[in-house]
């Protein structure tokens, strides 16, 4: 029959190569679970580096702070300009007042230029006297001759419209008038 120790040692042998084919599925296994654990730290470190930035710069003051007064001091001083906003009136035409030879006045796209920051009830009172506006320059204009044709006139036209405006208006003033001119 057959030694039993042979069968044991034939049993030892293939368990001893069992045991190092296990081994080598085990380090495999292992080297797998190191490197993904490698890549969760280090999208860990990346998630953190990332949020640690943006907190940063969330919580950081900025580089210059609001301050109403020195926004008005330099627009005081011609540093900085706010800019203005529009009021749209409309369109006009209107026969000049030359006695000669008849003309005709058309003026487009007549916007009034105002600071809503400083004249927050501007716009209302813009809205509620749009009539009176209208009927002012309507009234400007039939007074005037063909000689608001030239720069100076066109100028001196827009001038007056401003001070007619600002005279009318109790909640702000308005610091320009736009538009274009037309005389045939």
């Amino acid at each position: 029959m057959a030694d039993p120790h042979k069968k044991e040692a034939e049993g030892e042998e293939a368990e001893g190569e069992e045991k190092p084919k296990k081994e080598k599925k085990d380090m495999g296994g292992l080297i797998k679970l190191l490197g993904m654990l490698a890549l969760v730290l280090v999208l860990i470190v990346v998630v953190i580096l990332v949020a640690s930035n943006v907190a940063k710069q969330s919580i950081a003051p900025p580089d210059e702070e609001f301050e109403p007064e020195k926004v008005e001091a330099e627009a005081a001083h011609g540093e900085a300009e706010k800019p203005l906003h529009d009021n749209y009136i409309g369109d006009f035409t209107a026969k000049l007042a030359d006695v000669e030879e008849p003309h005709y006045i058309k003026i487009t796209d007549l916007t009034l230029k105002y600071d809503p920051i400083k004249y927050k009830l501007l716009v209302a009172e813009l809205g509620e006297r749009d009539s009176e506006i209208k009927d002012a320059i309507n009234t400007i204009l039939i007074s005037k001759t063909s000689e608001v044709n030239s720069v100076k006139g066109k100028e001196e036209l827009k001038e007056e419209i401003k001070e007619k405006i600002n005279s009318m208006l109790i909640e702000g003033q308005v610091p320009e008038v736009l538009f274009q001119v037309i005389v045939q």
